[in-house]
C-alpha cells in the first residue's frame, strides 16, 4: 500500500503525523527535481491558475521572491526534518531527471528499497496516466476569462458587479482549484 502527495515534503507537520500514524519504520520515497526546473514548472502552473499576471517574467519573479518559488527547491531543509523523525535507511531519494531517463532502473531500485521483487515489471510502466492537455487548455481559457471579467467588472454598476464577481469566484474555486 502506498500514497503519493508532493506537498508532504514541504509540510512542517507531515513527518510527525506520518510517524504518529504509521510508525518510524515506514518506508519513504522522495522524488527531487532540479531546483530551477521545479521552480519554472511551479511558475507555469501558477500562471495557469492566474496567480501571476500573464506578462510576468520568471526571472523577475525569482528575484522578487514571488510566492517563494525558490524555497521549495531548498530540499536539504525538508529532508533534514524527515530525518529527525525517521532513520536514514527508511528514506530513498530519487532524482526526477534520472527517473525520466531510465524509469525501469528507477522502478527496480524502488522495488528493492521496498522489499518487493525488483524483476517485476508492471504493464503500465510506460503509460502516462496524467496527460492533462485537455484540462490545461480548459484551465487556461477559464483563467483568461476570469481575468477579462475581473478587469471589465470595474465598469459595471455595483448592483451587477457583486453578483458577477461572486460567480467568478465560485467558478474559480469549484472548477479550477478542485480540478
Amino acid at each position: 500500500i502506498g500514497e503519493a502527495t508532493p506537498g508532504y515534503i514541504f509540510s512542517p507537520d507531515a513527518p510527525a503525523r506520518i510517524k504518529e500514524i504509521l510508525g518510524n519504520q515506514v518506508k519513504l520515497i522522495v522524488s527531487l527535481r532540479h531546483p530551477v526546473d521545479r521552480a519554472y514548472s511551479a511558475f507555469g502552473q501558477l500562471m495557469r491558475q492566474g496567480k501571476f499576471p500573464p506578462n510576468t517574467d520568471f526571472e523577475e519573479s525569482l528575484k522578487n521572491n514571488s510566492l517563494q518559488l525558490h524555497r521549495r527547491g531548498c530540499y536539504a531543509i525538508d529532508l533534514q526534518r524527515y530525518l529527525s523523525y525517521f532513520p536514514q535507511k527508511n528514506l530513498s531519494v530519487l532524482i526526477f531527471e534520472e527517473m525520466k531517463s531510465d524509469n525501469l532502473k528507477t522502478l527496480e531500485n524502488c522495488f528493492s528499497f521496498l522489499g518487493v521483487d525488483p524483476q517485476f515489471i508492471p504493464g503500465s510502466l510506460n503509460v502516462r496516466a496524467n496527460k492533462g492537455t485537455d484540462v490545461r487548455l480548459f484551465h487556461d481559457r477559464l483563467i483568461a476569462s476570469r481575468r477579462f471579467i475581473a478587469e471589465k467588472t470595474e465598469m459595471l454598476p455595483e448592483k451587477i458587479r457583486r453578483p458577477a464577481m461572486a460567480i467568478g469566484r465560485w467558478v474559480y474555486k469549484n472548477l479550477i482549484i478542485k480540478s
